[in-house]
C-alpha cells in the first residue's frame, strides 16, 4: 500500500529530528570521560574469559557491553570518549525509531506516532541513559526488548521472524536486567495476538536462559535485602507518576498526559476486544513499565522513593510509557477528530524544557560523568607509580579494579595520553592516592595506638590504619601550604596501608568514630 504524501511528511520530519538528536546529543555529552563503572568494564574484564563476559556487573548481565567496551578500549583506548559516547547516542536513536513503528503497529496515525516518538526522543530528564556510555547496556536492553516486540507482532505460527524476535530478546538479556519486563511485555502481546502457545514460545526460552544464567553466574550478585511490599508499592508509584512529570516537564502537562492515558484507555476497553488487540503493543509495554517499576523496586525501595527518580530509570519507563501516551491520543482522536492538532502538540509540550533540561547536566546528575582524566593520566605518568605495589588501587570506589600497574600499561601501550598539565590540587591528589593503598583488610599484629581527633603523623612503608566511620578525610602535608584534604569512604575498605616511605599525613576522624594507627 503506498504510503499518502501525510504519512511520508510525518515519517521525514521524524527522520529530521533524528538528524538534529544525533549531533546534539554528542554536543550536550562532549565533556564526558570515564568514570565509576566504566571502570570494571576497561580494567577488570577480558575477551578471553568467560567468567569475566558472563559475571555480573551489579546485578546485572552485561556479557554485550562488555564485548563492546573491550573492542573499543582495543582500537580507540582512553584517548577520546568520542566512540563510547556515539555507541549509547546511537542506541537511543534506534530505541526511539522503533517505538514510533510501536505506534504505528498500534493504530497511531502518522502524525501522532511522530510527535509520540519525539516525546521520548528529547527526554532529556532521562539523558543518563544517552549521553554516559556505560548506559549502553540499558539502552541496548531497551532497543533488543523493543525489536523482540515488533518482530513477533505477525499472524500465524513459527517462522524465521520469530527466531529473529528470540535472538533480539536473549542479546536485550545480555546487555541488562532492564530486559526482564520487557520479556513479559512481549508475552502479555503476543499471548493477546497469537495465543498461549506462542506467548509460551517467545517467554519460556528466555526465561531458561536468563535462569540458565543466574544459576551459573548471577546469583551471588542478588543479595540486597529486599524491601518491605509497602515501601516497593510506594516506590513504584512514585517513579511512574515521576516519568509523567518528566515528560510533561511542567504538571499541567504532565496532567493532561495521564488524563490522556486514562481516557485513551477507557475508550479503548469501550471498544472491545478488537480494539485492545489492535492497540496491544502498547498495553502490554504499559504493563510492562509497572513491572519494571516494581522490579527495581525490590532493592532500592529500602533507599528511599527518591531513588526511583533516578535518569536512567526514568529513561527506561518513558520508552515503556511512550507508545500507550500515543495511542491513547489516538482513541480521542478517533471519536473527536478535532483533537488531532491539539493533542499532537501536547505530546511534544514537553520537549523544548527536556532538551533545556539535555544541555545542563547538573539537572540530571550529570556532571559527576565528567569523570577527572587529568587526574587518571597524571597517576600513570607520576614518578611514585614505579615504587608503590603495581597492584595498588588508586581509588577502589570510583576506579573499581583499576590498578597503578594497569595504568602504566595503558600508557605504555599508547592508551592513554600523558596529561596536557597537571595542577597543584591534582599533584597532590596523586601523590596522596599513591602512598596510601586501601584495602580490606591487612595485617594489624603490631603495636597500634587508637585516636579520635586529627592526628598528623609520619609514617613508614606497610605501616597500617583503620578507621571504623563511614569516611576519612586525609590530607598530605608539606613543607609548602598542605593539599586540600582527599576523602576515603569505608564502603571501599575500611583499611590503609601506608605504600611508600615517609609520608607525612594528616588523619581527620569524623566524631564518634575510631581511628586505628599500626606501626
Amino acid at each position: 500500500m503506498t504510503p499518502s504524501a501525510s504519512e511520508r511528511w510525518a515519517a521525514w520530519v521524524f527522520g529530521a529530528c533524528l538528524a538534529a538528536a544525533l549531533p546534539m546529543y554528542l554536543l550536550f555529552g562532549r565533556h564526558n570521560w570515564f568514570f565509576l563503572d566504566e571502570w570494571d568494564f576497561l580494567a577488570s574484564r577480558s575477551l578471553t574469559s568467560v567468567h569475566d563476559l558472563l559475571r555480573p556487573h551489579t546485578q546485572h548481565w552485561s556479557t554485550l557491553p562488555i564485548i563492546l567496551y573491550r573492542l573499543q578500549y582495543q582500537v580507540f583506548g582512553l584517548r577520546t570518549y568520542v566512540p563510547y559516547l556515539l555507541a549509547t547516542v546511537v542506541l537511543h536513536l534506534a530505541a526511539a525509531l522503533l517505538l514510533r513503528v510501536v505506534m504505528r503497529r498500534a493504530g497511531v496515525r502518522p502524525w501522532l506516532a511522530t510527535a509520540g516518538a519525539a516525546g521520548f526522543l528529547f527526554l532529556g530528564a532521562g539523558s543518563q541513559n544517552i549521553v554516559w556510555g556505560f548506559q549502553v547496556g540499558f539502552t541496548g536492553a531497551v532497543v533488543g526488548g523493543l525489536g523482540q516486540l515488533i518482530l513477533s507482532d505477525h499472524e500465524g505460527g513459527f517462522d524465521r521472524r520469530d527466531g529473529f524476535a528470540l535472538a533480539s530478546g536473549a542479546a536485550a538479556l545480555m546487555c541488562s536486567s532492564v530486559s526482564l519486563p520487557f520479556v513479559g511485555a512481549v508475552g502479555l502481546a503476543v499471548l493477546v495476538r497469537r495465543g498461549w502457545r506462542m506467548a509460551l514460545v517467545h517467554t519460556v526460552p528466555l526465561a531458561a536462559l536468563f535462569v540458565a544464567w543466574y544459576a551459573g553466574f548471577g546469583h551471588s550478585a542478588f543479595d540486597t535485602p529486599l524491601a518491605s511490599p509497602g515501601r516497593i508499592r510506594h516506590y513504584a508509584a512514585f517513579g511512574l507518576v515521576n516519568v509523567i512529570r518528566k515528560i510533561g516537564y511542567i504538571d499541567p502537562v504532565a496532567a493532561l498526559l495521564g488524563a490522556v492515558l486514562v481516557v485513551g484507555g477507557a475508550l479503548a476497553i469501550a471498544g472491545g476486544r478488537s480494539s485492545l488487540r489492535s492497540s496491544m503493543l502498547a498495553w502490554a509495554l504499559l504493563g510492562g513499565s509497572i513491572a519494571f517499576a516494581v522490579l527495581t523496586g525490590l532493592g532500592r525501595a529500602a533507599i528511599g522513593t527518591d531513588a526511583s527518580h533516578a535518569s536512567r530509570y526514568v529513561h527506561v519507563l518513558g520508552a515503556m510509557l511512550a507508545p500507550a501516551f500515543a495511542v491513547g491520543a489516538e482513541q480521542i482522536c478517533r471519536r473527536w477528530h478535532f483533537a488531532v492538532v491539539p493533542l499532537a502538540l501536547l505530546l511534544v509540550a514537553g520537549v523544548p524544557g527536556n532538551i533545556s533540561v539535555a544541555s545542563d547536566p547538573a539537572r540530571y546528575g550529570g556532571t559527576i560523568f565528567r569523570g577527572n582524566p587529568q587526574f587518571v593520566e597524571s597517576l600513570a605518568v607520576s614518578g611514585t607509580a614505579a615504587h608503590v605495589p603495581q597492584t595498588l588501587q588508586p581509588d577502589r570506589f570510583l576506579m573499581t579494579g583499576v590498578t597503578i600497574g594497569w595504568l602504566r600499561r595503558a600508557r605504555r601501550d599508547g592508551k592513554l595520553p600523558d596529561p596536557d598539565r597537571v595542577d597543584r590540587r591534582t599533584e597532590a591528589l596523586v601523590h596522596l592516592r599513591l602512598a596510601l593503598a586501601q584495602v580490606g583488610r591487612a595485617d594489624t599484629r603490631r603495636t597500634c595506638r587508637t585516636v579520635h581527633g586529627p592526628q598528623d603523623v609520619r609514617l613508614r612503608r606497610n605501616d597500617v590504619i583503620r578507621f571504623s566511620g563511614p569516611r576519612l578525610p586525609v590530607q598530605l602535608l608539606a613543607s609548602r601550604k598542605p593539599a586540600p584534604p582527599t576523602t576515603f569512604l569505608r564502603s571501599a575498605g575500611d583499611t590503609l596501608v601506608v605504600a611508600v616511605a615517609g609520608a607525612h599525613l594528616r588523619f581527620v576522624p569524623q566524631p564518634r568514630s575510631r581511628l586505628r594507627i599500626c606501626t
